[in-house]
């Protein structure tokens, strides 16, 4: 897994998984948002985690069409609507911190 440490509040934070062929769903976190209730985490441990500031950390941000039901499950659970899914493979993005 790669990312570089960044400071809390990012916009949106995904932290790239090695790559492992294209992935229909793009899933993203506004960290802006987020207020650590852990929904996610506990829907999708595979997908969402949490970093040191107990904020949300994406993991694996490209994934397939067969999560599609529980993704979009944690997507509804989220209290502060931090989450989305997006069509297409989650670009890498600079300043996201790793999960704790």
């Amino acid at each position: 897994m790669s990312g570089v440490r960044g400071t809390p509040g990012s916009e949106a934070v995904t932290v790239p998984a090695e790559p492992s062929g294209p992935r229909p769903i793009r899933v993203s976190a506004d960290r802006s948002r987020c207020m650590a209730a852990g929904h996610c985490a506990v829907t999708a441990p595979g997908v969402f985690d949490h970093a040191e500031d107990g904020l949300v950390v994406v993991v694996v941000p490209g994934q397939s069409e067969e999560e599609r039901e529980v993704l979009e499950l944690a997507v509804e659970l989220c209290p502060s609507r931090a989450l989305s899914l997006s069509p297409g493979t989650a670009p890498p993005v600079v300043g996201a911190p790793r999960p704790a």
